[in-house]
């Protein structure tokens, strides 16, 4: 069901960004951006316009019991699978795994973007330690501030974020995501390495 060549992942379109697209004609990230992806969607129609990519577009509902619509879409043999936040953070893991081996052969790669992991996962908000004692909470918000003066000290990627409390959700978000992924994969019988994941921690 996944293939083992594929890992973690944490970017976004900002991090596809060349640096020789800014110069002094463009200047700001989002006009940058908007190159990107208008180039992106230029090679695509290039593709279907030379018929170097075929697309059918097939509508259905899909979950856990519309068994008919997972076997069409396992009889189209997909060599690849993107599942949407949409759908991945509705379903209880051990439900979207099934639906996920009833589309798709032993070949089939898989990639998920989960984006409400941090809801469900109990110590991945700042919220969450309301109950502490004051002496805790402010321990917690200084060693998340520490640890990302640390990264910015050692040139690590900084997270986009304006608050204290937002950086200290960052950083609690940092630390869970593995062990919530390792939980995940449990459910699904399937190795850390076997699954291409986009899981944004802020």
């Amino acid at each position: 069901m996944f293939q083992p060549h594929t890992k973690l992942h944490d970017e976004n379109i900002l991090q596809t960004i060349k640096p020789e697209l800014l110069t002094n004609r463009i200047t700001d990230i989002m006009t940058a951006a908007i190159i990107v992806l208008r180039e992106r969607v230029q090679n695509l129609t290039s593709s279907i316009r030379s018929h170097n990519l075929q697309i059918d577009v097939f509508v259905g509902t899909l979950t856990p019991h519309t068994v008919d619509f997972h076997a069409k879409i396992k009889s189209l043999a997909p060599r690849t699978m993107f599942w949407g936040a949409a759908l991945v953070d509705a379903l209880d893991p051990a439900d979207f795994a099934r639906v996920a081996r009833t589309c798709s052969s032993s070949a089939t790669v898989h990639y998920l973007a989960v984006t409400r992991w941090a809801v469900d996962v109990k110590g991945a908000w700042t919220l969450d330690y309301v109950c502490s004692t004051t002496e805790q909470r402010i321990e917690i918000v200084a060693k998340a501030l520490e640890r990302l003066n640390r990264e910015a000290r050692e040139g690590e990627r900084k997270p986009i974020v304006e608050s204290a409390i937002l950086r200290v959700d960052y950083v609690l978000r940092d630390l869970c995501v593995r062990r919530w992924i390792e939980e995940v994969l449990r459910v699904w019988d399937v190795g850390m390495g076997q699954v291409a994941w986009w899981v944004p921690v802020w």
